[in-house]
């Protein structure tokens, strides 16, 4: 499946030479119900999942994607005002886990209907992937991810590494990114040579969208045909 990540220039550019994308922590997302989007209303179960909740953000991490480019509101709010950029990636369908928008928190559910019981699982798949309706303009996929050592780690924060099973495809610079774009092909160009491709985005003349700059197209194109050699304009 092809998927998209935004990031800032500085996070995007160092993911592109460095190959590889940090894996977000629940805790840390902007939607304040990750991992509480239950409806419940006992003290008691709320606590113990608060608890939950605590430990599996110290276990679990994960990766978020959307499965377009071409929303505004994806760039102002990921892509630092779309003065940064959005990485396109293969991404292993094995590893993909589609977000559910709802108008309702879900249920609590225990195994075998057991409040003293553990969480049921599919309980908590479900849970994992539950967002609030008004979230859905960012058609989110996940990869669930177990921490571990054996994952690149810089002072606290992990990261995903690119791989037969994620790998990079494009490199949308955003239309108010200040990066020159000639620049980051040469980049690219480098460590991926046509495997991935690199262009700059604009604003839609005639909807609210974001679309290709019709000329980083041109150029792009003429790379992949053999008629620029290998320089970067």
């Amino acid at each position: 499946m092809r998927v998209f990540h935004f990031l800032n220039a500085d996070h995007g550019q160092d993911d592109i030479a460095r190959r590889r994308v940090r894996i977000s922590r629940f805790r840390d997302l902007n939607d304040p119900f990750e991992l509480l989007a239950v409806k419940n209303e006992d003290e008691k179960f709320r606590k113990g999942l608060r608890s939950w909740g605590e430990h599996f953000d110290k276990v679990y991490g994960l990766l978020c994607f959307s499965r377009d480019w071409h929303n505004p509101l994806l760039w102002g709010h990921y892509a630092d005002k779309h003065r940064g950029l959005c990485l396109g990636f293969d991404l292993a369908d094995t590893l993909v886990r589609r977000v559910n928008y709802v108008s309702e928190r879900i249920p609590l559910r225990f195994e075998k209907g057991d409040p003293s019981r553990a969480l049921d699982k599919g309980f908590v798949e479900h849970l994992l992937l539950t967002k609030y309706e008004h979230w859905r303009y960012e058609d989110e996929v996940r990869v669930l991810i177990e921490l571990s050592p054996k994952l690149p780690n810089e002072k606290g924060s992990y990261f995903f590494p690119f791989s037969g099973k994620l790998v990079l495809r494009n490199v949308i610079l955003g239309a108010r990114c200040k990066l020159s774009i000639d620049r980051v092909r040469k980049d690219v160009r480098s460590g991926y040579g046509k495997a991935a491709s690199v262009t700059q985005a604009r604003l839609a003349f005639k909807r609210f969208a974001v679309v290709y700059d019709e000329r980083s197209v041109r150029v792009e194109n003429a790379y992949r045909r053999g008629d620029l050699g290998g320089t970067a304009t």
